[in-house]
């Protein structure tokens, strides 16, 4: 049984939330993304999943402004 779209971009939205909280705090070298990933209880494999590399997760924040 697969997630429903709603469910992806709610753990998407989840992820990038997680992770321009954890850069603001500790710079873009503070985290990797296994720290995020972990922290969003989701597993590095997933990543892939939601964002082509950690240059668009560091930079998928920035959209919203």
């Amino acid at each position: 049984m697969g997630h429903s779209r709603a469910d992806k971009e709610a753990t998407h939205s989840r992820v990038v939330k997680i992770a321009a909280k954890r850069f603001r705090e500790l710079g873009l070298d503070g985290i990797g993304v296994a720290d995020v990933m972990k922290e969003a209880g989701m597993t590095v494999g997933g990543f892939s999943k939601h964002f082509a590399s950690r240059d668009h997760l560091v930079l998928r924040p920035l959209r919203r402004l």
